[in-house]
């Protein structure tokens, strides 16, 4: 399955700034990428315009094949089935435990009658388990979520991503919340579950050494326009600047 976009734009308001212009994407199978750029560049617009959570002022977003700018609403909600988004701020129901958390990733494929806390098919409950195995802390399933350190809860939303088993990974920001140990340790857990399925995995960072170190392809944004895309080795430090007009932001 692989993710185009093509011609990508999108404004905020008649009279604003593009937050993205002329995008042209394409991100195959296998790839992790890590998208870069100063507050502003658009970053978070060009990942929430994957799935649609905003949706684009003109251009196309083709997954598999479909176009989802003009897909119908079932035809989205499918699609984004196969997407699993990672937030900075983590998103969980802090006085629900972590296990109904990562159930919370279920609700798209459940009819609304079992989605109560308690109703989930016993299915979902092993996959929910499973999923809190892969990223290590099923033993932390009854904790409640607002309990755990930073880094566990964005675990609990990495679970919680993979329950409908996606075959891409979008994350806004995922690790700029934690210190630079806990940050380094999901991206090593991201990496190994990318590497297990030969999924996408598309990332905003804000550490340029984190994307050196982790990703197989760097995006770089700036003014909404793609101004650098290429390896890890072929970013120099000419190219940062270029990013971040000689300022890291």
């Amino acid at each position: 399955m692989t993710l185009q976009l093509v011609d990508l734009s999108k404004r905020y308001g008649k009279e604003g700034e593009p937050a993205l212009e002329g995008i042209d994407l394409t991100v195959s199978p296998g790839e992790f990428v890590a998208v870069l750029g100063r507050s502003g560049a658009g970053k978070s617009t060009l990942i929430r315009c994957i799935n649609l959570l905003v949706r684009p002022s003109s251009g196309k977003v083709i997954w598999n094949g479909r176009d989802l700018t003009v897909a119908s609403a079932r035809e989205l909600s499918r699609a984004r089935r196969e997407m699993g988004m990672i937030f900075q701020q983590f998103n969980l129901i802090g006085p629900l435990d972590v296990l109904t958390n990562v159930l919370v990733g279920a609700f798209p494929a459940l009819p609304l009658w079992r989605c109560v806390p308690g109703l989930f098919p016993r299915e979902a409950v092993d996959r929910a388990m499973e999923a809190l195995e892969r990223v290590g802390i099923s033993h932390l399933a009854r904790r409640k979520a607002r309990e755990l350190s930073g880094g566990q809860q964005q675990r609990v939303a990495i679970a919680r991503a993979l329950m409908l088993r996606p075959r891409i990974i979008l994350g806004d920001e995922p690790v700029s919340n934690l210190d630079p140990v806990s940050a380094r340790r999901i991206l090593e857990l991201l990496l190994a579950i990318h590497r297990e399925e030969n999924r996408i995995t598309l990332l905003n960072l804000h550490d340029v050494r984190l994307a050196k170190a982790f990703a197989t392809r760097i995006i770089g944004l700036d003014g909404g326009r793609i101004v650098f895309d290429g390896t890890p080795e072929s970013l120099t430090e000419a190219e940062e600047r270029r990013i971040y007009r000689d300022g890291v932001d």
